[in-house]
């Protein structure tokens, strides 16, 4: 029994921390890691792996924002993140729907192409001009802002989401 959850849950286990670990360093959606190995290394479906690593999110998220949150050199706009988060709710009943009527061949392909482009886009871009992101988003008011300040986080991902 010991053997049998060491040679089947720990290569599980070991998939999550190392989804976690990088998807939090990287502020990656931990599918960036997991669907490539659930489906090459553990050979789920493409729709399958997909489905594992949205659940394993929701934790993963949670657990990375309260850490996000204790370090006071990171400004977590909560407010911009709700506004995020209603349309990635709305985004993600859509894209299910989406998911569940391509065939998995063609949603792997979809997969790979998306990872390549975002890829070269990092690798060939270069810094953020900070100084537009500034321009084009209004400053807190020092009524609703302790500092009063745009930090450079925001800036950044105001320009580049997900940078």
């Amino acid at each position: 029994m010991f053997n049998e959850f060491i040679s089947t849950w720990i290569p599980y286990l070991l998939t999550g921390l190392l989804a976690g670990i990088i998807g939090a360093t990287l502020g990656l959606g931990g599918g960036t890691i997991m669907v490539p190995i659930l489906a090459l290394v553990f050979g789920f479906n493409q729709k399958s792996a997909q489905g594992m690593s949205l659940v394993v999110m929701i934790p993963m998220a949670l657990m990375a924002v309260f850490r996000y949150k204790m370090n006071p050199e990171i400004d977590v706009d909560l407010k911009i993140a709700v506004v995020l988060a209603l349309g990635a709710v709305f985004g993600a009943v859509i894209g299910a729907a989406i998911a569940g009527w391509l065939p998995g061949h063609l949603l792997r392909k979809i997969f790979a192409v998306m990872m390549i482009l975002v890829a070269l886009e990092m690798w060939f871009s270069g810094p953020p001009d900070i100084t537009e992101s500034v321009k084009n988003r209004s400053a807190p008011s020092k009524d609703n802002s302790e500092s009063g300040h745009v930090s450079k986080s925001m800036t950044i991902s105001a320009i580049k989401p997900g940078y």
